[in-house]
């Protein structure tokens, strides 16, 4: 999402300086959003397309396409299976995710 910002950010001949300006928020914040070390909070991702002049939905393509990919992945791999396998691969993911979550804190 980063990239296609910085990408109609140019396209506008628009600097981070005045991009920032323009949305009132740190010249960082938008570096870090362009960088994708940070995630746009929704109310800045709609100021953003808004003044780039894009949809949300073009920003937002690659995790669109990302979701779809990894849904497709999900039934693909829960393709003939039993409700008990089902069951169990989400369980297993589950557990998976809640290490992950116990490691952040």
């Amino acid at each position: 999402m980063g990239n296609r910002i910085k990408k109609a950010r140019i396209h506008q001949n628009l600097t981070q300086e005045q991009l920032a300006e323009m949305l009132d928020i740190s010249v960082s914040y938008v570096s870090l959003i362009e960088r994708g070390s940070r995630n746009a909070t929704v109310e800045t991702l709609l100021a953003i397309a808004d003044v780039l002049q894009v949809s949300v939905a073009s920003l937002l393509q690659d995790s669109l396409d990302k979701d779809e990919e990894q849904s497709n992945l999900w039934q693909e791999l829960t393709k003939n299976r039993t409700v008990e396998e089902k069951d169990m691969i989400l369980q297993t993911v589950k557990t998976i995710v809640t290490f992950l979550d116990r490691q952040k804190k």
